[in-house]
């Protein structure tokens, strides 16, 4: 018996392996952009009032991107990027990001986070708890939406479409090289994937 069930516990590993490689599998390209991207690699914004979570979490997930990509955000008092709260309703989501486009160039931006619904979030550091949004998970996902990625097909991944409850996203390669493929002079690397999923 014992001669049988360890290759079958073999057989099912490596089945078990190969299913998770191929959901971890992203996008054939590396990233998809959007239609409009900044003048320049850097750019302010400011945090209303209606934003009831803490200033932190936006200024971390800001520093996420000012350390990882060919891109600044630097704080300031006023001016056209603004991150807010609204109750923006049930049906809405986590959050969005309006962007203010003239062309294919980004003048500025919105991004309100959704304070209604209940919706529970997790404001602080480290791995939010299994039925909690990490609301700098969501900041970085509406940051990169500003400076210009899409969406992507990787569930896995910042960019995704629905961001899960209980996991603590991270600013991936690919959203990097997005970002410095728009940003960075001199720039080498894969271009986007057409469209936006």
């Amino acid at each position: 018996m014992n001669r049988l069930v360890r290759p079958i516990a073999f057989l099912l590993a490596s089945l078990l392996t190969l299913v998770v490689t191929l959901l971890r599998t992203p996008d054939a390209q590396a990233f998809y952009w959007g239609p409009a991207q900044f003048p320049g690699a850097s750019t302010t914004y400011l945090i209303d009032g209606s934003y009831s979570w803490s200033s932190s979490s936006v200024q971390d997930a800001v520093a996420d991107w000012n350390y990882s990509a060919y891109f600044g955000f630097g704080y300031t008092g006023g001016g056209n990027n603004h991150i807010q709260g609204a109750d923006l309703g049930c049906d809405f989501g986590l959050a969005g990001m309006s962007p203010a486009d003239n062309g294919g160039t980004r003048n500025g931006f919105t991004i309100q986070v959704n304070n209604g619904c209940g919706t529970p979030w997790y404001d602080g550091t480290g791995q939010p708890p299994s039925n909690y949004y990490d609301v700098r998970s969501v900041m970085r996902h509406e940051l990169g939406h500003a400076i210009g990625l899409c969406h992507n097909n990787d569930q896995f991944e910042l960019m995704n479409t629905f961001l899960q409850p209980g996991v603590s996203y991270g600013i991936s390669a690919e959203d990097v090289t997005g970002v410095n493929w728009a940003y960075q002079p001199g720039y080498v690397g894969p271009g986007p994937s057409p469209g936006c999923p």
